[in-house]
């Protein structure tokens, strides 16, 4: 029927963390990607810069909606690494995301805050450099398996 409108997703409302197993770091965003080689890179002001711009990028597009960061790494990614990136890059880039955001719209930032609160997909670790696992042209039990797990920081609390 004409009156049916089918349209793919275009996940405005989400940014993509990747990290592989030499812990560099790629945002991906309904505009693009970047990409950080090094783990320096990675945890760079730089690296948290570009995160606080494609937040507010994304704010701005989901202005009455919430939005999603997802974060995935690969299995030999160091877990220090993953701890240090979500203690410091992650909270800074959305700190100085909502301020930008607070003085433009010219709104209070614990309003901001509270109407827009972090929230974080954190995706099972994988080994992406490993071959599929396939028999019977199906995907084996093992690589079937996925898991998320969601978190919400709101008041400086979890």
């Amino acid at each position: 029927p004409k009156d049916i409108d089918f349209r793919a997703a275009d996940n405005r409302n989400l940014i993509l963390v990747l990290i592989n197993s030499v812990n560099a770091v790629m945002y991906t965003n309904y505009g693009g990607s970047e990409w950080f080689q090094t783990q320096e890179e990675s945890l760079s002001d730089r690296s948290a810069g570009v995160l606080k711009k494609m937040i507010v990028e994304t704010m701005e597009k989901n202005s009455d909606n919430p939005f999603y960061i997802s974060l995935q790494h690969d299995k030999a990614s160091s877990t220090d690494f993953i701890i240090k990136f979500i203690q410091e890059v992650l909270p800074q880039a959305y700190e100085e995301a909502l301020k930008e955001v607070s003085a433009r719209k010219g709104v209070s930032f614990d309003e901001l805050r509270e109407s827009k609160p972090l929230l974080l997909f954190y995706a099972v670790p994988r080994v992406f450099a490993a071959p599929a696992k396939v028999g019977n042209d199906r995907v084996s039990e093992k690589g079937a398996r996925f898991q998320v797990r969601t978190t919400t920081r709101k008041h400086d609390t979890e």
